[in-house]
């Protein structure tokens, strides 16, 4: 993502971080967990090197597929990982020959072909992948020249993504040849949503791009059907449901609030999905830099303000709001009308939908006797046969400890 003295975007201040630690290595393995809420424990995967897992996980079937960052002191790269979703045992692994760039893109699975992108804030140069994803043999790349925090979608053949200053590209699924590039005087990290014939997305600002809208295109031709402009950067990917498209918008960052002279802001804006009109705003104290979830009643979204909230999704009314003790940056998981919310310090928490009462809790500061760091949203699978009834939650973390920090994906049942 492009940066101003100003502004730096929402999804990528890790890195600027764990390049300032130094220490080339991890030598200190986190101290050991704590037994309070260690039945909620499945499982753990800890990457060898020093680093961090801010990409998301994807779930299909008993594989498990994610991307992970290296931080090797003086400079970091990516890996992307297929564990067993039962074990946490590495499938296989996917680097580039050490030459993958660190990543907050997430993966996409479709026909047996995973996609994802490389590239942070810092990077102008990178890479879009296409690996089988039974082996991780690379099928194919294209480069970009703007960094790939987007994560891409699949619909009709075609694969998604946006790619910072560079726009949002439309490539074959299964060649990687272009379709189209949309190259606009805008900044978009959102990952595209694609429904029908239309794409749906929102923009940020870089150092030169300050444009920020919603708008949507022609999935089939990439040419404008509307756009309309925001008073704040549209840094929450659309969520789409019947004539209804969400947004989250907000300024600040994932570690931190907009900074005087900025006064920290955010929102969730609802439009007509044909027109892109407003139906409705809510606004809150802090940037909403998520994906709402959404129902057939309410929109869930979580904020940098500490709190959940459910909305009224025909009238924008708030239903109820739940403090859950610090910043909330991750997309919330609504699953079988279980709403589970990861934040940033930690906690992850399943929320009752009607009233927004908790009705379970993690701890990870206090399981894993760290400072944690979560950015990776969760992924939520039902259990089935005798543990029927029961969820897996799965997400990733960096464990921060006084000399290091650990790169760990966890396997959590509720």
């Amino acid at each position: 993502m492009g940066r101003s003295a100003a502004v730096f975007l929402p999804v990528a201040p890790l890195l600027l971080l764990a390049i300032a630690a130094g220490c080339s290595k991890r030598t200190v393995s986190p101290p050991q967990p704590s037994h309070a809420q260690a039945d909620k424990v499945v499982w753990t995967f800890e990457q060898v090197e020093r680093g961090a897992i801010v990409s998301s996980p994807l779930v299909v079937g008993d594989r498990l597929y994610v991307g992970a960052i290296r931080d090797a002191g003086l400079s970091t790269s990516g890996v992307v990982y297929c564990l067993n979703a039962q074990t946490g045992k590495i499938i296989w692994k996917f680097d580039d020959d050490g030459e993958m760039q660190h990543m907050y893109s997430s993966p996409c699975l479709a026909d047996g072909r995973l996609y994802i992108g490389e590239g942070m804030h810092a990077n102008q140069v990178c890479k879009f992948y296409c690996l089988d994803a039974g082996s991780g043999h690379k099928l194919w790349q294209i480069v970009t020249s703007g960094h790939i925090e987007s994560s891409p979608c699949v619909a009709d053949g075609k694969v998604f993504f946006a790619a910072g200053d560079d726009g949002l590209y439309c490539l074959d699924a299964i060649s990687g040849a272009q379709r189209w590039h949309h190259k606009a005087a805008l900044h978009v990290d959102t990952s595209p949503t694609v429904v029908g014939r239309w794409l749906y997305c929102g923009s940020g600002v870089s150092r030169t791009r300050k444009a920020t809208e919603v708008f949507c295109l022609d999935a089939e031709t990439g040419a404008d059907r509307w756009h309309k402009a925001t008073d704040l950067p549209v840094w929450g990917s659309p969520a789409v449901s019947g004539t209804q498209v969400f947004f989250g918008l907000g300024n600040g960052r994932l570690t931190r609030s907009a900074e005087p002279p900025e006064k920290p802001a955010g929102a969730v804006l609802c439009v007509a999905s044909g027109s892109g009109e407003t139906q409705w705003r809510v606004d809150v104290s802090d940037g909403v830099l998520v994906r709402p979830a959404v129902d057939a009643e309410r929109v869930y979204f979580g904020a940098r303000d500490g709190r959940c909230y459910a909305v009224d999704r025909a009238h924008g009314h708030v239903c109820w709001t739940q403090s859950l003790g610090g910043p909330l940056v991750t997309n919330p998981a609504l699953v079988d009308r279980r709403l589970y919310v990861v934040g940033s310090e930690g906690r992850v928490d399943r929320l009752d939908i009607e009233s927004g009462k908790v009705g379970w809790s993690f701890d990870l500061a206090t399981y894993s006797q760290t400072k944690p760091r979560l950015f990776s949203s969760p992924a939520v699978v039902p259990e089935h046969g005798e543990r029927e009834g029961h969820y897996r939650i799965y997400l990733g973390a960096e464990l921060q400890m006084p000399v290091n920090s650990a790169a760990m994906l966890f396997c959590l049942r509720d």
